[in-house]
């Protein structure tokens, strides 16, 4: 526990090679939760199953095409990606953008192993990702829960409170975008305190762009500049 007994809890879906945004977020926190029992999306892409890459200075989607087999509704942790060739071609679109890039082989490396073994759900296979790259950059470690072994009630924001009070949290660390569906009195009727994730991106040199592109893939920071670089980047983004 930090400092004058303050637990800070944060909570996100197992996303697909996520953004910088996303390990800043776990940084941040005593203890992270996988919030690998939300949902999927019952139509279309989401960023459990698709990022953004540079390719040729524009920001562009990568997917991962799902096992859509299935009628009604499912749970990430429930679905599978469809098959090994929509995770080659993925890799072969984004080794054919960075392969000139000053760090690839660290990416590649990385990459590969991520993008190597596709067994399990599509929840399991992007935390073990997460926590591999999580390895790969030397962050320190953190406590690691997957929602689905807490056995708690609720939907939305009422799952959230009770996400952190079974794990004896104190505060709740959210994103700015979960303002705009949050319902922030849930927390405080439960004496849990709110903080945003005081996350400034950083920007770093990336070919062929006019304007800098937040928001990618870490392995563009990590292609681009290097595992201890990209560490570097990650905690001098935390705003203190």
């Amino acid at each position: 526990m930090t400092a004058a007994g303050r637990r800070t809890v944060a909570v996100h879906q197992p996303n697909f090679l996520p953004w910088l945004g996303y390990f800043a977020k776990y940084l941040s926190a005593d203890v992270f939760v996988f919030l690998n029992d939300a949902q999927l999306q019952k139509t279309g892409g989401s960023i459990v199953n698709r990022v953004k890459f540079n390719f040729g200075g524009e920001a562009r989607w990568v997917s991962i095409a799902l096992d859509r087999r299935f009628s009604g509704v499912r749970k990430i942790c429930q679905v599978q990606v469809k098959d090994e060739e929509t995770v080659s071609g993925a890799y072969r679109s984004i080794a054919s953008q960075y392969r000139n890039a000053p760090f690839f082989g660290e990416a590649d490396t990385l990459l590969r192993r991520c993008l190597a073994d596709v067994d399990g759900s599509l929840a399991d296979w992007n935390q073990r990702n997460i926590e591999w790259t999580i390895e790969a950059l030397g962050l320190p470690p953190r406590e690691v829960v997957r929602s689905s072994d807490l056995s708690v009630a609720g939907t939305a924001t009422a799952r959230l409170v009770e996400i952190v009070r079974a794990l004896g949290g104190t505060t709740y660390i959210h994103g700015t975008g979960a303002l705009a569906y949050q319902e922030n009195e849930l927390f405080g009727e439960s004496g849990i305190d709110l903080a945003p994730l005081a996350f400034s991106h950083p920007s770093y040199w990336q070919p062929g762009t006019a304007a800098f592109l937040p928001g990618l893939s870490v392995f563009d920071a990590i292609a681009n500049c290097g595992l201890v670089a990209t560490r570097e980047l990650l905690v001098s983004s935390l705003v203190h």
